[in-house]
């Protein structure tokens, strides 16, 4: 039953009394203290133990691995999509479908523009159109634009009949590769590739229609291409208290590459394919992905295991995995010592199998409580570093309560100063840049967080702006602060090295001017707080280097900084100039186009 508010205050008075009566004795009463709320449900991408049985309802959902919110989509699509509906929504129920006629129109993917007007709150387009007429670049471009930073679906065309029907379709599917080339936004669903067997896809009597086969591969191949979006997993996710990988990349791409394998054992017995993988990677890390095995689990579980455990609840998927690794009385006591309750005990919060490294408390290299109920396990060594079975759930998208259906990340974001500093004498376009960028960045003070997480503002910022680059990389910076600052929407990511896309975009359109820079301590006399400090190209043993882009930026105390990333080893974060290096360097600022 809950407490009434009055009660439940009381509650809380009459702990702190007890707490500070406990610290006062040379031999406390109380091993442990209450964990407070404000991190009693959350901590990174891990859900904790709730007293009172309740779900938290700050749930915030960065990525959800193999989720898709169908009724977030908008699919819009010709004959082809018209025959295959009842699959489509088979696959996504939720999905707005309209159509055109390709056949009847002069430029099918200007038609599909002028839907796409009409549904500026849809997260996901897929475009489907265009068999029997010519497609040019330009108007996917077009579409691109129209969708912004939007996750758009590119489906390419194919006919059975390559002599008729067909002759567009290659210079078409070109062309629709061709624009989404360096999009991160943009997806193809590759149907043209998926279906050549034509023979076996569409009936003798109709070159552009599929049939019952070639159905049900259309709308897998959407379907497959969206699930795919959804099953991207934030390197920033998978991290447990530490900064440490909850999986490493092999072990992530053994999921992905064996993923159906999970899914279809999982269907027969009713339970989230996540909880397979848990196990699955607990018993031998992923290295046996065999359907057999995996029954054999899936039979235990059903016939042991699943009797009154709601699957629906992170606390139940938790009993789940303590009861399939065998419970043990002495974990009740390991609970109170570690603050949680006997019934935390009973759902596994104690147990190393469920729950081991998830927080410093519940890791043996910290805790000699800890360590010794880890010394009890039939292999100490592996199992110190083994990773609990909920954490791998949780990290692989496994429903954590009953209305977050994701796996969370919560990162320290950044203290809040430098947001809106008044600098006189420069653009409402560089004040913008230079603000932003203080916003999204770790301080110079606690630059050392940087090269673990970046702070929660630039993760935010970064996945609004539709950028699914990692942000531990120069160009992701800069490109976030440009986008969301509100200054170029359209800011070019990614790639700065050999002259890549983003460095092309700053030296070499209308949108930037170069700017004189002087020699040495005298290289940013011409500078102002907001410009863009790019690498130029040099050549070392005939190869170009390495590129590196940052923004020059300037606090309220008048002093001068750079605010950058650095691929694969840092978030963005404030930091001194590198005096010794800058020479290399040139100078660029945003005028428009």
């Amino acid at each position: 039953m809950k407490v009434r508010k009055i009660g439940k205050k009381l509650f809380y008075y009459v702990l702190l009394l007890a707490v500070v009566f406990n610290a006062s004795l040379s031999v406390p009463l109380f091993a442990k203290t209450h964990i407070p709320d404000e991190y009693k449900y959350a901590e990174n991408n891990i859900i904790f133990y709730n007293s009172e049985g309740e779900s938290s309802d700050n749930c915030t959902c960065y990525q959800s691995y193999g989720a898709i919110k169908s009724s977030d989509i908008l699919l819009i699509g010709d004959e082809i999509t018209r025959v295959s509906e009842n699959e489509i929504k088979r696959l996504l129920p939720d999905i707005t479908i309209e159509y055109i006629n390709s056949g009847n129109t002069s430029n099918p993917y200007t038609s599909a523009l002028s839907i796409l007007n009409n549904y500026d709150t849809k997260e996901k387009i897929v475009i489907a159109v265009g068999t029997n007429k010519k497609i040019e670049r330009s108007d996917v471009e077009h579409i691109i634009e129209k969708a912004n930073s939007r996750i758009l679906v590119l489906a390419t065309n194919l006919s059975k009949n390559n002599s008729d029907n067909d002759k567009y379709n290659n210079e078409n599917n070109k062309n629709i590769k061709d624009a989404a080339e360096y999009r991160t936004n943009v997806l193809i669903a590759d149907w043209a590739d998926k279906a050549k067997n034509t023979d076996y896809y569409f009936d003798s009597d109709d070159s552009t229609k599929p049939n019952n086969n070639g159905i049900e591969l259309y709308a897998k191949t959407i379907f497959d291409v969206l699930s795919e979006d959804a099953s991207r997993i934030n390197s920033e996710s998978n991290i447990i208290y530490n900064g440490e990988q909850i999986l490493t990349p092999e072990e992530l791409n053994k999921v992905t590459q064996k993923k159906s394998v999970y899914e279809d054992v999982a269907r027969d017995y009713d339970i989230p394919w996540q909880v397979l993988a848990a196990i699955n990677y607990r018993e031998n890390n992923f290295n046996e992905i065999k359907k057999d095995h995996l029954k054999e689990i899936g039979d235990k579980i059903k016939t042991n295991y699943m009797s009154g455990v709601n699957l629906k609840s992170s606390d139940g998927i938790k009993q789940l995995f303590h009861n399939y690794s065998g419970i043990s009385e002495s974990y009740s006591a390991n609970a109170r010592d570690l603050g949680f309750s006997e019934n935390a005990g009973l759902i596994g919060e104690a147990s190393p199998y469920v729950m081991n490294l998830a927080d410093a408390n519940r890791d043996s290299r910290n805790n000699s409580e800890w360590e010794a109920i880890i010394n009890k396990s039939s292999d100490p060594e592996r199992e110190k570093t083994l990773r609990g079975a909920f954490l791998v759930y949780a990290l692989l998208g496994g429903s954590v309560n009953e209305n977050c259906y994701c796996a969370r990340y919560t990162s320290t974001s950044s203290d809040g100063n430098y947001r809106d500093i008044y600098i006189p004498g420069i653009s409402e376009a560089n004040r913008l840049i230079n603000n932003t960028a203080f916003k999204l960045a770790w301080p110079n003070n606690l630059f050392e967080n940087s090269k673990q997480i970046p702070t929660q503002e630039y993760e935010n910022a970064r996945i609004k702006v539709g950028i699914r680059t990692q942000g531990n990389s120069c160009d992701v910076f800069v490109a976030t602060v440009f986008r969301y600052s509100g200054v170029d929407p359209k800011f070019v990511c990614c790639r700065v090295s050999n002259e890549g896309a983003t460095w092309q975009y700053v030296t070499n359109t209308n949108n930037f001017v170069k700017i004189e820079s002087g020699s040495y301590k005298n290289f940013f006399a011409n500078a102002l707080p907001g410009d863009i400090v790019i690498k130029t190209t040099t050549y070392e043993n005939g190869k170009k280097s390495s590129g590196h882009i940052m923004l020059y930026v300037q606090d309220e105390n008048g002093q001068y900084w750079n605010a950058d990333a650095s691929h694969g080893t840092r978030y963005g974060a404030i930091r001194g100039i590198h005096w010794d290096t800058i020479d290399r360097f040139s100078i660029y600022r945003w005028v428009g186009n």
